[in-house]
């Protein structure tokens, strides 16, 4: 799982969209169902590993300063190998409350 959770941090391409409650809790909801994705809870995220598609899901809990707030990363084979692909759910993803939880993410990913 580090390998492929380290090559998550490698060619990364963002894309973002708005996350209201609604729109989180629908991914959520949708997320926890699948069979293939397995939760781990933390302190202020949620976090699932789905086997299908190969992403990975971070989601806000409610104490988190960034909440609602969602990532979504995801392996995308191409010619030359593959690419990591981020989609972001956030009000503001730009927003030091968000820019720090991102980080926590990351360091989840590198095994810190």
């Amino acid at each position: 799982m580090r390998i492929w959770l380290a090559a998550l941090l490698i060619g990364a391409v963002a894309t973002s969209a708005s996350a209201d409650p609604e729109t989180y809790h629908s991914l959520k909801y949708d997320i926890s169902k699948r069979a293939d994705c397995k939760h781990s809870e933390l302190r202020t995220t949620t976090a699932y590993r789905c086997e299908k598609d190969q992403s990975l899901w971070y989601f806000t809990k409610e104490k988190n300063p960034a909440h609602p707030a969602v990532i979504k990363r995801f392996f995308v084979s191409t010619p030359d190998g593959g690419v990591v692909r981020e989609q972001v759910w956030s009000a503001d993803p730009q927003a030091p409350a968000f820019q720090k939880w991102r980080k926590t993410v990351e360091a989840l990913e590198a095994g810190k």
